[in-house]
């Protein structure tokens, strides 16, 4: 390109899912003096497939993890442009942005920088820049950025490549910040000239990388090192520093009040107006600290409570919105898992305000560590004491030597040579029940497959012929935990004993249930059942002295046991069906993996549908049933990652949260089962396969859970292809506190293949 006015660079990692729309952006404007750069640094989504397929219309570059830094050093290396543009990949230039900036440019062919406004996107609210206002004197100009009343955005900037060429001799060394310095030097030693149109649409949304509170802490002073260059600036330029790292200390106050870092807060802002007497003038900030004072008065500071233990623990960030008294309980109570998910983005160790201490931890070593390593050292959390009256004492609440007793008692039920004896009779539920589907049918996945389950979750549980039973089960576990669920998320929990309708319901939910299953276990004891079910093998069991198992313990496997075998099953074969019909190549291999193998119900899914299998394990990846495992730290630890844990702190990690990380996992929102091929004890082994949890206290029905989903897919798909709209989509809630909800509707449309075959 012989004529080059523009270069825009965007310099991009893990940014798949917004690059398209930053590129496109850049494509529509209009003209052909420009050029668009675009820097991957190293990203493991689908940046480079969506880059390159736009072949010659940018230029594509790659470089191995040095940072946005240097991607914008690389790029201004590479670049052919008068002025460089430095656009971030998750913000998108306006469609006239080039014909603004060319506009100005071409009357005034001398200015170092040309700075537009821009407009900030938040859901449905745009809050736009005040109109830039720059003055004839460079250094005025420079004095006004550094001190935060000349607002520009690099988005909405064009840079002239002199003024970025005063850094390059030192682009090696700058490690944050390069856009700033630059413009800060441009400002001082070139003219500037500012234009009223819009520029530039920056986008919010969770995690990104300017709102990333594990950035902000790593700066430290580099930025104003980068800035203050000796041998860039002169000597008189140096006034300013100090007044600079106020204004940064003073930022970094009011990002920490904002993430409800309240300690942080106040040692930012008092350390502010040490460094500048002036900052005392921050009427707004001195607001932020006295309202920062006044909470850990009122409430307590709890993130001292959970990272500080002599030294400071690094990787530890403090998730944003915590209402001062409240904490985040106001966003865990709406939205439990989105919050959760939301803390991805901070870091891997992340404090909520709850009503104790919690820390959300998202590295695979430390899950590892808290699962497996040190497992007897956590224990169960309050979240589940207070399911306690619904759970009995069965595995879901037992610690410690109880729990290792309780589950060597029904292991043996939950081993493959058992499971074994389920299989044909999961299989013959399904069968009956699909049975009455028909050809072209349109049927809504979601509640078909919860019918389907509860049937399959009585026949393996109560045994043949017991669908009422389960129904009145179901029934009662649906009041019973929507009234836990009140209790849990009330602000202010009412003890169980008093006597409000809450209370009352939910104690009589119990007690019929209790009467339910006393006298099924009663009737068992009297007459055994014929089929192998969970209830009579409980009632049949012996312990090695010859006792018999008492009623309470009976039903305090049974009903829980039920619980998870019901809903999880259910959402896993719905999310099953639903991946493979939106991926119909994949379903086909199903097809002919089951015609290869003349599969029969009953004969063993695991080992004899490999290919089924890896689109299961890739399903419980994408959608795990148990999205949240909590621990309750019993004494003081610290993580592999540095954070420091101590007694009474609850730990909270999502399978959910890291089945979905880019880190751990390529492109990991797309359905891939062959990731699983000989690699899935690998994922299990690194701590980021955890659908079943790990450790000893990892689920003891992971096999059966599987078996019953496998069979249920092959038994499906063994005489229908299902098809669905490519605008249908499965929505993932979280208001079950136990697993994950899956929202329909999802309409699906069954063709039955023999007919298919036959028409052939």
């Amino acid at each position: 390109m012989d004529a080059c006015e523009f270069t825009v660079v965007i310099p991009a990692f893990n940014y798949g899912r917004y690059l398209r729309r930053a590129i496109d952006s850049v494509l529509v404007q209009a003209g052909d003096d420009y050029e668009l750069i675009v820097v991957d640094d190293g990203s493991t989504d689908d940046t480079s497939e969506i880059a390159r397929s736009y072949g010659g219309r940018l230029r594509y570059f790659q470089q191995h993890n040095q940072g946005p830094y240097l991607a914008c050093r690389k790029g201004y290396e590479e670049s052919l442009g008068r002025y460089l543009i430095f656009l971030d990949a998750d913000d998108r230039l306006c469609p006239d942005a080039l014909t603004h900036l060319r506009r100005k440019t071409q009357r005034n062919p001398l200015p170092g920088l040309v700075v537009g406004r821009y407009v900030n996107i938040h859901a449905d609210r745009r809050r736009f820049s005040l109109p830039v206002g720059v003055t004839s004197s460079p250094q005025k100009n420079f004095a006004r950025f550094l001190a935060g009343k000349l607002d520009i955005c690099t988005g909405a900037a064009a840079i002239h490549r002199d003024g970025v060429g005063l850094l390059e001799p030192y682009l090696g060394r700058i490690r944050c910040g390069m856009e700033t310095a630059c413009v800060a030097q441009t400002l001082w030693h070139f003219p500037a000239v500012a234009i009223t149109d819009v520029l530039l649409e920056v986008h919010d949304h969770p995690g990104r990388l300017r709102d990333n509170m594990g950035e902000i802490k790593n700066a430290g002073t580099e930025l104003v090192d980068a800035v203050f260059n000796p041998e860039i600036l002169p000597p008189r330029a140096f006034k300013f520093k100090k007044r600079y790292a106020a204004r940064l200390l003073r930022d970094r106050a009011r990002s920490y009040h904002r993430a409800g870092m309240h300690a942080q807060t106040r040692t930012h802002f008092q350390k502010a107006c040490r460094t500048d007497w002036r900052s005392v003038a921050d009427f707004r900030n001195a607001r932020r600290y006295l309202v920062s004072t006044w909470h850990d008065v009122l409430v307590g500071s709890e993130m001292e409570e959970i990272t500080h233990g002599g030294d400071r623990a690094d990787g530890v960030v403090q998730a944003a919105g915590a209402h001062p008294v409240w904490g985040h309980r106001l966003q865990i109570n709406k939205d439990p898992l989105g919050t959760v998910a939301q803390c991805a983005g901070l870091g891997d160790n992340v404090a909520l305000r709850l009503r104790r201490p919690t820390l959300v931890v998202n590295q695979p070593r430390d899950i590892r560590y808290i699962l497996v390593e040190h497992a007897e050292t956590f224990g169960r959390t309050g979240f589940q004491h207070g399911f306690r009256q619904f759970l009995r004492r069965s595995l879901f609440t037992r610690e410690g030597k109880d729990h290792l007793g309780s589950r060597r008692l029904i292991q043996p039920l939950f081993r493959r040579r058992s499971i074994g004896s389920f299989d044909g009779g999961v299989a013959r539920v399904i069968s009956d029940y699909t049975a009455n589907w028909r050809d072209g049918q349109s049927l809504e996945l979601v509640s078909e497959i919860m019918e389907l389950a509860l049937r399959v979750a009585s026949r393996v549980i109560f045994g043949i012929n017991e669908l009422q039973l389960g129904r009145e089960a179901l029934d009662a576990i649906t009041i019973g935990h929507r009234q836990l669920v009140k209790n849990v998320r009330s602000l202010v929990t009412p003890p169980p004993w008093l006597p409000i309708k809450r209370n009352r319901v939910y104690s009589k939910v119990l007690a019929d249930l209790d009467q339910k299953m006393t006298e099924r276990i009663q009737d068992r004891r009297r007459e055994p059942a014929g089929d192998f079910n969970l209830l009579s093998e409980l009632v049949a069991f012996r312990d090695r002295r010859g006792k018999a198992l008492r009623d309470e313990q009976i039903s305090d496997h049974t009903m829980p046991t039920f619980v998870a075998a019901y809903e999880p099953t259910a959402n896993s074969i719905t999310a099953a069906l639903y991946l493979l019909a939106k991926h119909p190549e994949y379903q086909r291999r199903i097809h002919d993996e089951l015609d290869q193998v003349d599969w029969t119900p009953g004969a063993g899914c695991t080992e004899q549908l490999p290919v089924t299998m890896l689109a299961i394990h890739e399903t419980l990846r994408l959608f795990p049933s148990g999205w949240l495992i909590s621990r309750l730290a019993r004494k003081r630890h610290t993580l592999p990652s540095g954070a420091v844990v101590k007694p009474g702190t609850d730990v909270y990690m999502s399978p959910f949260v890291i089945h979905r990380d880019e880190r751990h996992y390529d492109d990991p929102l797309s359905f891939r089962p062959e990731r699983f091929d000989g690699r899935l004890q690998q994922y299990r082994a690194a701590g980021t396969y955890l659908p079943f949890g790990i450790g000893p206290q990892a689920c003891l029905g992971e096999y059966l859970a599987k078996s019953i989903v496998t069979t249920a897919v092959a038994v499906i798909l063994k005489d229908y292809a299902i098809s669905i709209g490519s605008e249908t989509s499965l929505h993932v809630e979280s208001m079950n506190l136990f697993t994950i909800q899956l929202n329909g509707p999802v309409p699906v449309v069954l063709r039955r293949r023999h007919l298919a075959k036959q028409a052939a």
